[in-house]
């Protein structure tokens, strides 16, 4: 039986298909399914994701058309744009790397800025094909718009300036190079003069004025490179002469920018006259530099005349500060509200008479004074990485006037606890108990006394070291003989004491 069962195995085994083979066929064909299947899934899947971009790029047109400032139909009138060039562009300059000489970077900023303005007042130039949308005087209807011009111009400015750093850095005359820098100073000249002519139109006096420096400014640079030395040195003149002119209007820190330009300015009128004398070994001095610098312009000083009259008077709304004979505008409205409340504690301690409430009010005036101290470091250490030297000067100054209301208040709180004090000594009734029995309770020992005098004496002495630098020396006589008159009155008091 054994072998018969054998024999009958191996004919099954050679005739029937083994079970693996079925298996793996099987498997073949729903490998096959598991991918038709994976296809259509991903198929799906694509449709949903297009689906979702689709809404997603839906909802950011929609938010897009939401934050886009659909502009009014009615163009700007005449004498209506008043803008500060020289400030906007400066201010731009310095954030975005003109101070670390890093012009690319600036016309790269300058570039990202004009295509966010366009887009934001529906001024773009054609989605798949360009089509050139030049902003005139009438599409002008809000500052941001004029600002793409002045962006524009400074982005051809800045490239200019880049591809002349690279120039000087190879060392050697590249026609290609001077080619291009030639180029964007030109469309930079040209975007000036159209900045110009639309001034002419739409804007103010003083904008016209800043138009023109600016005009020129861009002018002379083109001028320059070109080695035309007299037609830049006669516009390098009459843009210095406007701006000297419209730093008279500014206050102290706005100043500082016109001052910064001019310096500038003249540097290049220095490098222009040199370039144009025979002589080129002999220096000019400050004197002849500024006879030839200088030049009388009637018709500008009429027009200045006009802006200090009429428009551009300083309004009455703007708080300044004077320390050390130098007007100081604060702008910051936080830093503005401080001193205007300062000034209402100041006015309420001067009304009060009971010591108690005022003790408080000086608390609260010491309180406030610390968080001004706090805003104003808080503003030179963001300002100071992007402004010049001149600017951390001002906040040093707003410093130390802070400083020194702080150390008034101080002396004047000493000096209201020693006349209270003071009372109970002049008291003879209270002198005579004071020897005879010594369970007399006094509001203040003597030796209190002594220390209120001495503390008088130091604020006094901080007072003097603060204003050594204040131009008024009356002032200064003034603070001296105050801390004699401390120093003084402390003796005598420890004269009174002891005998």
């Amino acid at each position: 039986m054994s072998e018969r069962r054998r024999k009958n195995k191996k004919k099954h085994a050679g005739n029937a298909p083994t079970e693996s083979l079925k298996d793996k066929i099987n498997g073949e064909d729903k490998k096959e399914d598991v991918k038709e299947e994976d296809k259509k899934e991903d198929k799906k899947e694509d449709k949903k994701e297009d689906k979702k971009e689709d809404k997603k790029e839906e909802s950011k047109e929609e938010e897009e058309k939401e934050i886009e400032i659909k502009p009014e139909q009615i163009p700007l009138k005449p004498n209506s744009l008043k803008m500060d060039i020289l400030l906007a562009t400066s201010s731009m300059q310095h954030q975005n790397g003109i101070r670390v000489g890093d012009y690319l970077r600036y016309s790269h900023f300058c570039r990202k800025k004009i295509q966010k303005l366009r887009k934001l007042f529906g001024l773009t130039q054609g989605k798949r094909k360009y089509q050139k949308l030049e902003i005139t005087a009438g599409l002008i209807r809000d500052n941001k718009i004029f600002l793409i011009l002045i962006l524009e111009c400074e982005r051809n400015w800045a490239y200019g300036m880049y591809h002349k750093q690279e120039l000087t850095a190879i060392g050697e005359d590249i026609k290609r190079l001077r080619y291009e820098i030639t180029r964007k100073f030109k469309r930079a000249t040209q975007n000036a003069k159209n900045i110009f002519e639309i001034c002419k139109k739409i804007g103010d006096t003083q904008t016209q004025l800043e138009a023109e420096a600016y005009y020129h400014f861009i002018n002379s640079n083109y001028l320059i490179f070109t080695r035309k030395f007299q037609e830049a040195l006669d516009l390098l003149k009459k843009a210095c002469n406007i701006y000297e002119k419209i730093k008279q209007l500014k206050d102290t820190i706005e100043s500082i920018e016109y001052e910064e330009k001019i310096k500038s300015m003249k540097t290049s009128m220095r490098l222009c006259i040199y370039n144009l004398s025979s002589t080129k070994d002999t220096i000019l001095d400050e004197a002849e530099f500024e006879k030839i610098v200088n030049v009388e312009d009637i018709e500008l000083s009429e027009k200045i005349e006009e802006i200090k009259k009429g428009a551009n008077k300083i309004n009455e709304e703007d708080y300044s500060v004077k320390y050390h004979g130098i007007q100081i505008p604060i702008k910051n409205e936080k830093l503005k509200s401080d001193f205007e409340k300062l000034s209402e504690l100041n006015s309420k301690i001067e009304k009060e008479t009971d010591i108690p409430k005022k003790v408080i009010l000086f608390q609260d005036y010491y309180n406030r004074i610390d968080e001004m101290n706090k805003l104003v470091k808080k503003i030179k250490s963001e300002e100071g990485n992007q402004s010049s030297e001149n600017f951390s000067k001002i906040y040093s100054n707003i410093l130390s006037y802070i400083e020194n209301l702080r150390l008034k208040k101080y002396i004047e709180k000493n000096l209201s606890y020693i006349s209270d004090y003071s009372k109970d000594y002049n008291n003879v009734e209270n002198i005579s108990n004071l020897f005879e029995k010594d369970n007399l309770k006094l509001r203040v020992k003597p030796q209190e006394m002594i220390k209120l005098y001495d503390n008088l004496k130091e604020y006094q002495s901080q007072l003097i070291n603060l204003e050594k630098d204040n131009p008024e020396q009356t002032y200064i006589v003034e603070l001296n003989y105050r801390e004699k008159i401390y120093t003084l009155s402390k003796y005598f008091m420890l004269d009174y004491f002891m005998y």
